[in-house]
């Protein structure tokens, strides 16, 4: 009988397993409170906010300089783990393998691209100047020198390589749209259906139990067309104070989060409540 250590379900190869996984949630949580993003593909590291990417050694510069987060000895030293747990590449000369725009990058939908070469920038005068030191047997002038489209750097401000990228396609009706048109006018108007068993009903549902209360309006039109108007507020022109409640509170928690961190602000727009 074999030994248990080559057995893939002994105890010794799942405790491996689950402090790999362990680790690489660690990793990825750190990653997500310093405001960075993995690309598995170019093996890069992206500042969610800035939208460029950093070696390294850069980041914990860049984080103090530009969002005001300085990380301690600890802190830098799980970036370290990180970076070696991810492969991270220590190289700014990155060619990019598709001409497809990458995620995470900051994108420039207008920028100026030269027809000779695969040079591109933002600035009209950048260009023309390129072009007169690259292409002097080249004979054309002014605009037609270059065509206007979408590129992307891979780092900002250094070093700053912009490369033409190609959006895609825009449909011009969404699949919500095609729904609407097509299904919408085969539902059943104005009918409630009441969940009939426990697998139905949505957790926040359970907690508050509103099927409970309500389960009287459910399948009453009239009924629920007399409580709806009981919630109806008043037109702000006439002086509504809950509305006037409802915009202090709104105000209230703008200027809270404004107050907050980065790393809360990213949480939240990554994990809406």
């Amino acid at each position: 009988m074999p030994s248990s250590k080559y057995h893939p379900y002994s105890s010794s190869n799942t405790s491996e397993s689950i402090a790999s996984s362990t680790s690489a949630l660690d990793h990825s949580n750190l990653l997500t409170q310093l405001g960075l993003v993995f690309d598995p593909h170019y093996k890069l590291l992206y500042c969610i906010t800035c939208q460029s990417a950093w070696i390294p050694t850069a980041i914990p510069g860049h984080l103090a300089q530009i969002h005001k987060t300085r990380l301690n000895a600890q802190q830098k030293a799980n970036l370290d783990a990180a970076v070696q747990f991810y492969g991270v590449t220590t190289s700014n000369r990155i060619v990019p393998t598709s001409d497809l725009a990458i995620d995470g990058l900051k994108l420039y939908l207008d920028a100026y691209l030269c027809i000779a070469c695969d040079y591109a920038c933002l600035q009209r005068t950048s260009l023309m100047t390129h072009f007169s030191n690259h292409h002097k047997a080249n004979s054309a002038k002014g605009e037609s020198q270059y065509t206007r489209g979408p590129v992307q750097t891979f780092f900002n401000p250094v070093p700053l390589r912009y490369f033409r990228v190609c959006l895609p396609e825009q449909h011009d009706q969404s699949l919500f749209d095609i729904f609407m048109a097509k299904e919408e006018p085969k539902l059943i108007k104005d009918h409630s259906v009441s969940p009939q068993n426990a697998r139905e009903i949505p957790p926040m549902l359970a907690c508050t139990q509103w099927h409970l209360h309500l389960e009287h309006y459910l399948d009453n039109r009239d009924a629920r067309e007399k409580l709806c108007k009981m919630f109806t507020p008043y037109p702000i022109s006439q002086g509504n104070a809950l509305w006037e409640m409802t915009w202090k509170y709104l105000e209230t928690i703008r200027n809270l989060s404004n107050d907050t961190s980065m790393r809360c602000r990213i949480l939240l727009n990554e994990c809406p409540r």
